[in-house]
């Protein structure tokens, strides 16, 4: 870990322009560090929306090192925010059995896949796997957010018209 590095993780995402001098830095010190293709990645993807560029990114810090558990998070995140479903898919199960994961993020993800999928009822399965592998509080609740907004859903909506079609049939049997 470069000096230049750090000075980049402690500028993000409050001091845009020092992160960005300081991973320039970083990169010209030692262009094969993982790490800081991934911080370029998360800037481009959640400052800028730019997935695209921001996918070239992580996909370069995995090429640096591809079992990076740090590195998949942030790069399935925005593999599913570019509608790159069939890579997310991939990155899923490869990241899945990586040791060192936090498996239950990489789970919480895989749940977020199959709810844009509109697969709800693997989406809670997936996030009750997740809960296992769940360590503290704060990640426990969203869990929970998350189980509640697919619930919702999950649940058929009332036909508008509901009460109209009863006064049809009867009008219906009187003719």
């Amino acid at each position: 870990m470069n000096k230049y590095l750090l000075e980049a993780f402690d500028a993000y995402p409050y001091d845009l322009v020092h992160t960005i001098e300081s991973l320039d830095y970083a990169l010209s010190y030692d262009e094969d560090c993982a790490h800081t293709w991934c911080l370029y990645g998360r800037l481009y993807a959640e400052q800028f929306q730019e997935y695209a560029k921001a996918i070239d990114y992580f996909e370069t810090a995995l090429q640096k090192d591809f079992q990076s558990v740090k590195v998949y998070p942030y790069y399935i995140t925005t593999l599913l925010s570019n509608e790159d479903y069939e890579k997310a898919k991939k990155a899923i199960d490869f990241a899945t059995g990586l040791k060192g994961i936090q498996k239950n993020r990489i789970l919480y993800l895989k749940a977020i896949y199959f709810e844009y999928l509109e697969d709800y009822k693997q989406a809670l399965s997936t996030l009750k796997e997740s809960e296992k592998y769940s360590f503290n509080e704060e990640f426990k609740e969203l869990l929970e957010e998350t189980e509640k907004r697919i619930k919702a859903k999950e649940k058929p909506t009332k036909p508008e018209n509901k009460g109209k079609e009863k006064v049809n049939k009867k009008t219906k049997k009187k003719k």
